[in-house]
């Protein structure tokens, strides 16, 4: 059977790191951001002759049912990790890609208030309020919210994830990924750079690492530098929690975001507190890892 993890989540919060990550372990692969195949090729080789993406392969799969399924089969494995972050349908390419044969996980993962604003400020929506980033973040949490409750009906397993506990715990965090695949943590997976991968898209910073030509530190993206994601990856390749946003955001700017009823609601469900501090969540009815199985 297949099994296929959905990673779902606004850029900025962690995506690609779960998912070379969970890619790291010995029967998964990380597949990137699917949705993006018809443009984009492999962001680790960079050329059309990837063994995995090649330019043939991947015209190949415009408009075919069961995407995951060719894939996993070129591949040669039965778990597959799906970081394209917006629930389907995506395109014309890709008009439904759910797979009733298949075995799925959801994932969505978020990240603080202040930290996802912070994101925007930073890096391609530069200039953008972050009262405007908060409407974005409310809006997209109801649409991923209406997804996973589509795929429970479907006898999907789904789970809620903060940016903020992968970047502080990630061998407890996918351990969580991993236990309803029934697979075993593999120690060293978090360390993802130390395997190959063979990715669409993805996070320009968390990429980096993997840089067949020279992947020593060097090749590591400064942090200064627009683009980076936001689990920082250091000079010395250890995931720390990112914390930016104390210098990014000004005080004003964190009350008027809390003062928007709508934005405190979808907080205390994720177990957001002002200024980036986490408190107890609420889980989803039959959430894997929630205290009712």
């Amino acid at each position: 059977m297949l099994h296929i993890v959905e990673v779902l989540g606004m850029s900025y919060t962690g995506s690609t790191m779960l998912g070379l990550m969970l890619g790291s372990h010995s029967r998964i692969a990380m597949l990137g951001e699917v949705h993006s195949v018809s443009t984009v090729g492999c962001t680790v080789c960079r050329d059309g002759e990837c063994s995995v993406w090649s330019d043939a392969f991947r015209a190949s799969l415009s408009g075919v049912p069961g995407v995951h399924q060719r894939v996993a089969n070129r591949i040669g494995v039965d778990y597959v990790v799906d970081t394209s972050k917006t629930p389907p349908p995506w395109s014309s390419w890709f008009k439904d890609t759910y797979d009733p044969a298949a075995h799925y996980v959801v994932v969505f993962l978020n990240k603080a208030p202040e930290r996802i604003a912070a994101s925007f400020a930073l890096h391609r929506k530069q200039g953008q309020e972050a009262v405007d980033v908060m409407e974005t973040w409310v809006a997209f949490d109801e649409m991923c919210s209406a997804y996973m409750e589509q795929m429970q009906r479907r006898g999907a397993q789904v789970l809620l994830m903060r940016y903020e506990d992968l970047a502080l715990f990630p061998d407890r965090e996918l351990r969580r990924v991993l236990k309803p695949l029934r697979l075993a943590y593999e120690p060293g997976q978090e360390q993802f750079w130390n395997y190959e991968h063979h990715q669409i898209g993805g996070n320009t910073r968390a990429v980096s690492n993997l840089s067949p030509l020279d992947p020593r530190e060097s090749q590591i993206i400064n942090e200064s530098e627009p683009q980076n994601v936001e689990i920082c990856v250091e000079q010395h390749r250890k995931i720390s929690l990112d914390e930016k946003w104390r210098t990014v955001l000004l005080p004003e700017e964190v009350d008027k975001m809390w003062a928007d009823e709508r934005v405190v609601e979808v907080a205390q469900r994720w177990g957001y507190g002002k200024g980036g501090k986490l408190v107890p969540r609420s889980y989803w009815p039959r959430e894997v890892g929630s205290q009712e199985g």
